[in-house]
């Protein structure tokens, strides 16, 4: 009788583990992360901006290949390039859950996610940096502020062709910092295909370093 006691008490235990279990994966299932913004079907719409931008991307890369290696193209300048890898750069940010195929994952590996949020700043300030280098560039080679052999101009040439990936990489860096000392704030949110910090202030950061890009790009355009 002892026996038999036993024998059904862990047959009960297993089906309770058993169906614990299956109350797990069910929840899981059902915490998927929604698009209702996209409408009813919302993957349409993310793989066929998903195809634009890797076909935008490719033309990229053909003129990028076209301005390093063609013969004709000459000088080469380094800004500009340095703004097309950029771009590269940025277009590949947003699209990492679409690679793994983890759109609908909440939680997609803890670092992972950090490190798409933070390759998504980095990208967004390294364009705007860039082309706000390519900006000061043609500014300053228009009009002539130096001469073409003195070490101001070299000096420029040089810290402006660094300053996209200086950004790039101050940008991850803080990104990765706010993502470690506040774990709950790296997500997977409902209405975005990528990874964010949900901070606001970090984001407003970003905002604010963009807006601040643009207004110096305008007014470099506009000067007469």
């Amino acid at each position: 009788m002892n026996l038999l006691d036993a024998l059904v008490a862990a047959l009960l235990s297993d089906y309770s583990r058993i169906i614990v279990v299956r109350k797990v994966f069910l929840l899981g299932m059902a915490a998927v992360v929604q698009y209702p913004y996209l409408g009813s079907r919302p993957f349409v719409w993310i793989y066929l901006l998903f195809s634009i931008n890797l076909l935008g991307q490719i033309c990229l890369l053909f003129l990028l290949g076209t301005l390093l290696f063609s013969n004709e193209v000459h000088p080469r300048k380094v800004h500009l390039i340095n703004l097309l890898v950029a771009t590269v750069i940025y277009g590949i940010g947003p699209w990492f859950l679409v690679y793994s195929g983890q759109l609908q994952d909440p939680t997609p590996g803890w670092g992972y996610c950090l490190f798409t949020a933070s390759f998504k700043h980095g990208g967004d300030t390294m364009v705007i940096t860039a082309t706000l280098a390519l900006t000061i560039e043609l500014f300053a080679t228009t009009r002539k502020i130096s001469t073409s052999a003195s070490r101001t101009e070299r000096l420029r040439t040089y810290v402006l062709a660094f300053l996209p990936y200086f950004t790039f990489v101050l940008w991850m860096l803080i990104t990765v910092a706010v993502g470690v000392i506040t774990p709950s704030r790296v997500q997977h949110q409902d209405n975005r295909y990528y990874c964010v910090i949900s901070s606001a202030w970090l984001g407003s950061s970003v905002e604010i370093y963009a807006v601040a890009c643009d207004l110096v790009v305008i007014a470099l355009e506009v000067y007469p």
